[in-house]
């Protein structure tokens, strides 16, 4: 796939919670290709 769109929430939370952002921290940190 070209492109990848993850969405994050923790419902019992009601919002973002620091998990959620520490794991948005890790996908950001995942390999990825430049466009050819």
């Amino acid at each position: 796939y070209k492109n990848v769109t993850v969405s994050l929430s923790t419902h019992s939370e009601g919002g973002l919670t620091d998990k959620d952002f520490s794991l948005a921290a890790q996908i950001e940190a995942l390999p990825h290709k430049p466009p050819k």
